[in-house]
């Protein structure tokens, strides 16, 4: 039998089958990069500390409601956390502790879970991120 007598339908089927072959490997390749950058991100998220986007932001300053009134007029879920976030220039690490100490006490007593994150940065800033940080 020549090339020929062969059927047309045999070879477009090996054609598809090859088709099919090259497209499942590129996939499996991609599928791969994605599962490396997924572990990369999960490693990075658990050597730092992880903020989820804010349902509701406070900044202390001279026109700011208290942090009493702010969380008084927040509807606050038992699944959120405040998180208090405190940045410092070099030799600022005790006063942005206890600046950031006094709004999560406040806080605390109204029963809000708290954390306080306090960290080196270029400029001193301090704010408080209420948010679904952790599942509870």
């Amino acid at each position: 039998m020549t090339m020929r007598d062969a059927p047309g339908w045999q070879l477009i089927l090996a054609d598809l089958a090859l088709i099919l072959f090259l497209v499942t490997v590129a996939a499996l390749a991609r599928t791969a990069e994605g599962d490396e950058a997924r572990r990369e991100r999960e490693s990075q998220s658990k050597e730092g500390a992880s903020i989820a986007p804010a349902q509701a932001l406070y900044r202390p300053g001279a026109t700011s409601p208290t942090i009493e009134s702010w969380l008084d007029s927040q509807t606050i879920d038992p699944r959120a956390t405040l998180s208090v976030i405190a940045t410092h220039e070099e030799g600022g690490a005790e006063a942005a502790w206890s600046e950031a100490q006094a709004l999560a006490s406040k806080a605390r007593a109204r029963g809000i879970a708290v954390r306080v994150v306090v960290m080196q940065a270029d400029q001193t800033d301090l704010y408080a991120s209420l948010a679904y940080d952790t599942p509870r």
